[in-house]
């Protein structure tokens, strides 16, 4: 992830990476697979209580 650029990189589902996408282009993430936690989903994801003024 790159804050400072507000981007995160982009990898498909053999695990190689694709490159850099910016935030508002990003419309979900994986959390779980068979019911499986994905590793480095904590911190990743908006709760009901987030801030999201800055989505449009």
């Amino acid at each position: 992830m790159d804050l400072a650029r507000k981007r995160v990189q982009i990898s498909n589902n053999r695990g190689r990476v694709n490159g850099w996408t910016s935030h508002d282009r990003v419309f979900g993430i994986c959390t779980a697979v068979d019911g499986v936690a994905r590793s480095g989903v904590a911190g990743k994801l908006l709760t009901a209580d987030s801030d999201d003024s800055s989505r449009t």
